[in-house]
């Protein structure tokens, strides 16, 4: 099992095991290469997913992180706001990294499916240029999250990260 680390802006670690990564970090872009995965992944990279095949993921039961991010350089992501409800709607019960970095589909909309997914600790959202301050407010409806990166998330003001602070005192918030 190799473990896959994240720091955030305080130099802390997140961790994240992954079973079935000895060869490197699993990807799917369809449901086809979600068929060909072990079940019991705890890390997984998804980034040209499309919205349709984001049910797939059900079966990944023991999955931790979910990534979106990885490529972003050559492949635009897939996923918009109805994917992002889907993802919600799974209820992955272990589910506590995500990275939507460079999502750009992703609006308000999908940030406010996002306050409900209850076992999210960790959210990565650089580059996500169509949020507003509006739609990172919504976050605060959950106050386990303990990590939300905000960075060149251009339509963001430093009043509503002011505001989100407030309201999300003991959550990290990079921007």
């Amino acid at each position: 099992m190799k473990y896959i680390l994240f720091a955030t802006a305080s130099l802390s670690l997140i961790g994240a095991s992954c079973r079935g990564c000895d060869e490197g970090p699993a990807f799917a872009a369809s449901a086809k290469d979600i068929d060909k995965l072990p079940p019991g992944l705890e890390s997984l990279h998804v980034r040209p997913l499309r919205n349709s095949d984001i049910s797939q993921l059900a079966r990944f039961q023991k999955l931790q992180f979910l990534d979106f991010a990885m490529g972003h350089a050559r492949v635009d992501a897939k996923i918009t706001d109805e994917g992002v409800e889907e993802l919600v709607k799974l209820q992955l019960p272990k589910l506590q990294q995500l990275s939507l970095q460079w999502c750009e589909n992703v609006t308000d909309d999908g940030l406010e499916h996002l306050a409900n997914m209850k076992t999210l600790r960790s959210l990565d959202l650089k580059g996500c240029t169509n949020i507003t301050d509006a739609g990172i407010l919504n976050l605060a409806r959950n106050p386990d999250l303990k990590f939300i990166r905000l960075r060149k998330c251009w339509k963001l003001t430093h009043e509503g990260i002011a505001d989100l602070k407030i309201m999300l005192p003991t959550t990290e918030i990079e921007y």
